[in-house]
């Protein structure tokens, strides 16, 4: 048997301004609205809300975390939405996801590499 489900919200902003991501197992979404960052789950509802103060350059849902890479830093959950690493850094000029680890480069730090399993 199929179950739909549907997500309903309102927002001010256009239709652009919104981004959602959804897990791969399906039981997860990422809703990103307004000046907020919603991480929920189909079976447990809102997991966490993050204050966005930063513009978001992605999401990354990985096996078992969540990565949330803002341009000058980044949050890493798990599926509970428990932050499990939080960096503030400067502007990122380019980064790369290698299986478990983020590498990024800022314009005035130099590289960094980080674990995200």
């Amino acid at each position: 048997m199929k179950v739909h489900f549907c997500l309903l919200f309102s927002s001010a902003k256009e239709l652009n301004d919104i981004r959602l991501a959804i897990h791969k197992n399906g039981f997860h979404l990422l809703l990103e609205a307004e000046e907020k960052i919603y991480f929920l789950s189909i079976k447990d509802g809102l997991l966490c809300v993050i204050d966005k103060d930063i513009p978001i350059i992605g999401f990354y849902f990985l096996e078992n975390r969540l990565l949330i890479l803002e341009e000058a830093g980044f949050y890493l959950l798990d599926l509970f939405g428990k932050t499990i690493e939080k960096k503030q850094l400067d502007l990122i000029e380019n980064f790369e996801i290698n299986k478990s680890q983020l590498h990024i480069t800022t314009y005035d730090e130099g590289a960094f590499t980080f674990k995200l399993a």
